[in-house]
């Protein structure tokens, strides 16, 4: 640990609370010097539990918004390209819980889905907020227009039969979002809340819009 200043000193010597939980010291869980271990820098007073516990973890998490729908075989293969192990927990042999994927002899990346943590649909979980409870949301987008991503959006799925079309430069009709797989239209509603979302975000084709719809889930964690 980098030496402290008289200042740093004084402060840590005078502090009654962990900087960490806020609690107050005791005989039990007494104070330390809670420092950086990749800078060294002094951070604060923290309980020595509290201490022990804030460390750089050994992986990095990256969350997909449910992984285990789609195909993660696919990366799998990818990332299967040199000598480092990748580690699977599987629900079955075509869905997995998560897996990780070994890029140096201590430190992996984890793939998670976002679905395993959450008791219901994100759209209901959504509702349950205050509007300035979204601070992830807030950190990405505008708070004029973080409300035109609190409800659930729609996407023409069975008309982007390949990848030209998201060059187009407006929505299609709305004819053009029935969902085969689920056999259902999409309300005159919900494609006048996709045209606003449409101006609001100054989207150029179709590309970008499908760039937002697949962002915004992720907003949210």
């Amino acid at each position: 640990m980098i030496p402290l200043t008289k200042e740093q000193q004084d402060a840590n010597a005078s502090s009654t609370r962990c900087y960490i939980c806020g609690g107050n010291f005791t005989k039990e869980d007494w104070k330390v010097r809670d420092h950086c271990h990749l800078t060294g820098v002094y951070r604060g007073p923290a309980y020595n539990s509290c201490n022990l516990k804030f460390k750089v973890p050994n992986f990095l998490p990256i969350i997909f918004h449910n992984l285990s729908g789609y195909d993660s075989h696919l990366f799998i293969k990818e990332l299967g390209n040199d000598n480092y192990d990748i580690n699977v927990i599987p629900e079955n042999t075509e869905k997995y819980i998560s897996f990780s994927k070994k890029i140096s002899k201590r430190y992996s990346i984890r793939f998670l889905d976002s679905c395993r943590f959450k008791p219901s649909s994100l759209e209901k979980l959504a509702i349950n907020l205050k509007s300035d409870q979204f601070r992830n949301v807030r950190s990405f987008i505008s708070d004029d227009k973080v409300s035109l991503l609190m409800r659930k959006g729609c996407f023409p799925y069975d008309y982007v039969s390949d990848v030209e079309k998201l060059n187009d430069t407006c929505l299609p009709p709305k004819e053009k979002f029935y969902n085969r797989l689920n056999d259902e239209d999409i309300t005159d509603d919900d494609y006048q809340h996709a045209n606003h979302v449409r101006n609001a975000f100054n989207i150029k084709s179709l590309g970008d819009y499908s760039d937002l719809y697949v962002k915004k889930p992720m907003f949210f964690f």
